[in-house]
């Protein structure tokens, strides 16, 4: 049986909230070094290191050093490439940085002196309370079980540093690079998917004058769905889903996909969604009524039939607009007060227009319910 010594060394480089987990977890076992490129953490954590010279004598390498969203959608690897750079020697290395599929393959090209493990990190930050079996957000420790992916005797050797922590109760799982990397990118835009499936499900319950959050503990008597991510907890922002991850991590997986030849369509729903379901509240109210375009051969009754299909979708609209308490009202009064007023707008004078415009307004009377 191989025993790792109580003060084999680690290194973790990159001093953020996942980096500061880690050290928590390590430090009682092994003699733990932390490297940060900012020096301002220094104020706080005195024992952080000035350099990463600390690697040559480590056994283990953490990388934890944030893969933030270029503006095009990809993933900047750059501090990932930074830190790998840095150790010129044949080191066993676990990142712990969020990277896009076929990274970890690679980077184990272009540093090949290298064994690189990827492992999808479940820390978090959430500002709520989670209880048993989901409150490993926090503490390292409790996460009940750990991925590896990559080479399987890197992956083994690694483990045995995590087994020395975290005991014979946890599940240590090994799985390929690639595996282990879609599986972080599937979990945050799973979690992103359901945060905006349930926004727009509180938008239904508004618009049928129902209560969400009756609705969704109904929903939930159902076993088959779980609490997580159901609560609307952004309802003054202007989106549904924010923070670190759930937002480049949507962003990277839709891109890296793109770049590989898949179009993931559903996905970008979800982000555009998370940019327009918050927005819509504040959205001046104006239906625009155009034109129908039409041949110069075109039947009359053909021509009248679809009018009259335009203004049964009118007063849809308006019956909609009414019953949900909107009131018309002019531009201006839907530029200034959107989730108070509504009002038409005919983008011409022509005869039908008129025609429609009299039907309204004799139907509804505007000027009684301004």
């Amino acid at each position: 049986m191989d025993i790792i010594e109580s003060k084999e060394k680690i290194g973790i480089i990159g001093y953020g909230y996942v980096g500061r987990a880690f050290y928590e977890f390590f430090k009682n076992h092994f003699e733990v070094f932390v490297y940060d490129n900012n020096p301002s953490l220094k104020d706080d954590f005195p024992y952080l290191q000035d350099s990463m010279d600390f690697i040559e004598n480590v056994s283990l390498v953490l990388v934890c050093v944030p893969t933030n969203a270029l503006s095009n959608g990809c993933v900047d690897m750059s501090a990932v490439h930074e830190v790998l750079e840095n150790i010129k020697q044949e080191k066993l290395v676990l990142i712990k940085s969020s990277i896009p599929p076929l990274s970890t393959e690679s980077l184990s090209k272009k540093y090949p002196h290298l064994k690189l493990v990827c492992s999808p990190e479940y820390i978090g930050e959430s500002s709520y309370y989670l209880p048993p079996p989901y409150d490993f957000d926090k503490e390292v420790v409790k996460t009940p079980y750990f991925i590896f992916g990559g080479r399987d005797n890197d992956c083994s050797a690694i483990i045995k540093f995590f087994k020395k922590v975290a005991g014979p109760t946890k599940e240590y799982i090994k799985t390929t690079s690639t595996n282990a990397e879609v599986c972080k990118y599937m979990e945050n835009s799973f979690s992103a998917t359901k945060i905006t499936f349930c926004n727009e499900f509180e938008k239904i319950c508004k618009t049928f004058g129902a209560n969400y959050d009756i609705v969704r503990e109904l929903w939930l008597k159902d076993p088959r769905i779980t609490k997580t991510h159901t609560l609307i907890m952004n309802e003054d922002k202007d989106y549904c889903f924010g923070g670190k991850c759930l937002p480049k991590d949507l962003d990277g997986i839709i891109t890296r996909s793109f770049k590989y030849g898949y179009e993931a369509n559903f996905l970008k729903s979800v982000r555009d969604s998370n940019k327009n379901l918050r927005n819509e509240a504040i959205k001046p109210h104006i239906l625009c009524f155009h034109r129908i375009a039409y041949e110069e051969a075109i039947s009359p009754i053909y021509f009248e039939r679809k009018m009259a299909i335009g203004l049964l979708r009118l007063e849809q609209y308006i019956e909609s607009y009414l019953e949900r308490g909107y009131k018309f009202g002019s531009i201006k009064q839907c530029l200034d007060e959107p989730k108070k007023y509504f009002c038409l707008s005919f983008d011409d004078g022509f005869k039908e227009h008129l025609e429609i415009a009299k039907i309204l307004q004799n139907k509804y009377n505007p000027k009684k319910n301004l």
